[in-house]
């Protein structure tokens, strides 16, 4: 006969005893659950500020590289060439008589110097006369290294485009425009326009597209002057002439 007193209790699952426990559990997964979508929405926004600093970060690089290469081009510009010319012997009025009409094309010889830093070629250059461009004709003779002219080829044939050196010097002739007047056979006088002038300021066109003011330099030492003393020089000078007559 059982005894009641010693007598094991049911065991309840759904007792006090487990409710407390499984009232544990889901108190803990709302927890991990809310943890979940804060670190969520906090991993949201630090994309979104990576993301946005990025792009900031992105512009500023792309500012720095635009102003690097204004820099450097303006760097460019400013290292360019630089020229500067002294003259060597006085104008040559180019005059001759055809007919009843007397002709005249002025010109006269100049040594240009780039004291610049960089190279470039010349391909037209011009007076400024108060305020007003004159445009001149550069020829190139072909002097050897005793200063005896080709006769053969007394232009050299880079004369429309004379490349000229950093710290180097090129001897250049200049030709004008041809003006042409009438020949007052009455009177036994000549009719001459306006007189051919020069300035102390050229303009020079490169191939590189710039348009350099060169100066004109006055204090040449006499030495430099005798190295340009070619005995052949107002030959090369008709030469010029004659070469700048026959273009089209």
């Amino acid at each position: 006969m059982s005894n009641p007193e010693r007598s094991t209790p049911p065991t309840n699952p759904t007792g006090p005893l487990h409710a407390k426990s499984n009232g544990a559990d889901i108190n803990t997964g709302n927890g991990w659950k809310r943890f979940l979508h804060w670190f969520r929405a906090r991993k949201h926004a630090t994309g979104a500020i990576i993301g946005a600093a990025s792009v900031v970060l992105t512009a500023i690089a792309c500012l720095q590289t635009f102003q690097s290469d204004h820099a450097s081009r303006q760097q460019f510009d400013e290292s360019g060439p630089a020229y500067s010319w002294f003259m060597l012997d006085p104008i040559n009025p180019g005059l001759r008589i055809d007919g009843d009409t007397v002709a005249s094309t002025p010109s006269y010889a100049i040594v240009i110097t780039n004291r610049g830093r960089t190279d470039d070629s010349i391909i037209g250059i011009q007076q400024v006369i108060d305020g007003t461009t004159h445009e001149m004709h550069p020829c190139v003779p072909d002097f050897d290294e005793d200063g005896i002219l080709n006769e053969r080829r007394p232009i050299r044939p880079d004369s429309a485009s004379i490349r000229i050196a950093a710290g180097d010097a090129r001897l250049v002739i200049l030709v004008g425009e041809t003006s042409r007047t009438t020949l007052d056979t009455e009177n036994g006088t000549n009719l001459h326009g306006v007189p051919f002038a020069i300035t102390d300021s050229l303009l020079v066109h490169t191939a590189s597209g710039r348009d350099v003011e060169a100066q004109r330099d006055t204090t040449v030492s006499k030495s430099t002057l005798d190295h340009y003393e070619y005995p052949q020089l107002g030959d090369a000078i008709n030469a010029c002439v004659a070469h700048v007559e026959q273009r089209p």
